[in-house]
């Protein structure tokens, strides 16, 4: 079932702009509907940008909402957590490249400034 451009943006976490882009450049096949407007295949949104994110306005720690199944609180507390891990491993990497940037900064020669053909210049 198509879904409109700003359910897609919402569903995705992208802007409106960006899903323009990607179909301006052929990355997402879009449809017209009868109103003119840009209808997207959700399965072409998946194949570009991965499953739906998941939006939990609930922080991790308070109890799930009455009426709201105790495995969904759960299955987004898991999905947090595996962001969480994911963005830790991010940084350790991150880190690891830093080091190694600084250790080849230090190896690289070291030139003294030129010095002015003038003898007499002002330094």
């Amino acid at each position: 079932m198509p879904i409109s451009q700003r359910e897609a943006a919402k569903q995705w976490g992208k802007s409106r702009a960006t899903i323009q882009r990607h179909i301006a450049a052929g990355k997402l096949s879009a449809t017209r509907d009868a109103d003119g407007n840009n209808t997207l295949d959700p399965a072409e949104l998946q194949r570009l940008y991965g499953p739906p994110k998941v939006a939990s306005t609930a922080p991790l720690d308070t109890p799930p909402v009455p009426g709201e199944p105790e495995a969904i609180y759960r299955h987004n507390k898991e999905l947090m957590q595996a962001q969480i891990d994911l963005l830790k491993a991010e940084n350790v990497a991150l880190k690891a490249n830093l080091t190694d940037l600084r250790e080849a900064m230090q190896r690289l020669p070291y030139h003294s400034p030129r010095r002015s053909w003038w003898p007499w210049s002002k330094a």
